[in-house]
């Protein structure tokens, strides 16, 4: 990856994520994380709801909050409610949950999608 010459800006490159069980995943992560994915995926979550759903009004994606119930029946409100919900429409939209800028990674995006198919590979195995 090279730089953009001067005077124009650089689209980031994105690698998505599915997430199998959100619960967890929400448990997990922490307030601080939690915002943050959320302000700096609202470029992808705009462009997304533009040419899927333009009908739809992207305030109410972007600020949506309704309580959201997991695969468990756990209920999730606020800030965790919000991320869930954006996930979800971010799987409408692209068919992937989470997505991390490649920029954001210690190595080459395709390195990283080649070590997470081993993790996922070898995860599949043991569950055998």
């Amino acid at each position: 990856m090279h730089p953009a010459p001067r005077g124009l800006a650089q689209a980031p490159t994105w690698i998505g994520l599915r997430v199998k069980e959100y619960g967890p995943y929400l448990d997990a992560i922490c307030p601080r994380i939690a915002t943050d994915i959320l302000l700096s995926q609202r470029a992808l979550l705009y462009i997304g709801a533009q040419q899927t759903s333009p009908a739809k009004s992207f305030e109410d994606i972007v600020l949506d909050a309704e309580p959201f119930v997991d695969e468990r029946g756990i209920e999730y409100k606020g800030l965790l409610a919000m991320l869930a919900n954006r996930m979800k429409h971010q799987r409408e939209f692209y068919g992937y949950d989470v997505f991390i800028a490649e920029a954001d990674l210690d190595r080459a995006g395709e390195d990283f999608v080649g070590l997470a198919r081993r993790y996922q590979a070898a995860a599949s195995r043991s569950e055998i």
